[in-house]
């Protein structure tokens, strides 16, 4: 009976914080179980995993978990897209390039300001990250495919080097003495 009484206030929890709502694209169990709300009952909400599986949380389980909830304060989210670039590229080019062909992603805002950081120099790579954001975290896939494949079109266009991953070997031949001591 206390169970059922604590995923009753729960639920009521839920409701009146309006910390949910059906449609909401929800993450809990650090980043375990994500996907959409299709139903807050009084002691149980359903989530739709983006396998088409339901998961049943009883209330008093998410109104003592952290939820993170995409959609609230307002869709607007933020995309970060990885990218390499081979050494001797130009830095401020590749950065040029890139910010004007993010402005062309659907859904693409220009505040916050978008920005691309050089962040690493790896062993093979120069390593760099796109950031920016788009009006609907319903696009959030979508705005990650486009934005790859434009960075990927542009680097082949302006030819800018794309590396691989590459190892060096240099084999030391030395000569044997071949003749024998009698």
């Amino acid at each position: 009976m206390q169970k059922t009484l604590s995923d009753v206030f729960g639920g009521v929890s839920l409701v009146m914080d309006r910390s949910l709502h059906v449609g909401d694209v929800v993450s809990l169990d650090k980043d375990t179980t994500k996907g959409k709300v299709v139903d807050v009952g009084l002691r149980s909400t359903k989530i739709e995993t983006f396998d088409h599986q339901i998961v049943i949380m009883p209330n008093s389980v998410l109104t003592n978990s952290p939820i993170l909830n995409y959609g609230q304060p307002d869709p607007t989210i933020r995309i970060v897209v990885p990218f390499t670039v081979a050494y001797g590229s130009n830095i401020e080019e590749v950065r040029s390039h890139v910010l004007q062909e993010l402005e062309r992603i659907q859904g693409f805002l220009s505040t916050p300001k978008p920005r691309v950081r050089f962040l690493e120099m790896r062993e093979s790579s120069l390593q760099f990250k796109a950031y920016f954001y788009i009006s609907d975290y319903t696009k959030r896939i979508t705005a990650i495919d486009e934005a790859t494949t434009r960075i990927y079109n542009l680097l082949r266009r302006e030819n800018i080097k794309i590396p691989y991953p590459q190892l060096d070997v240099h084999v030391k031949h030395e000569s044997q003495d071949t003749s024998q001591n009698i």
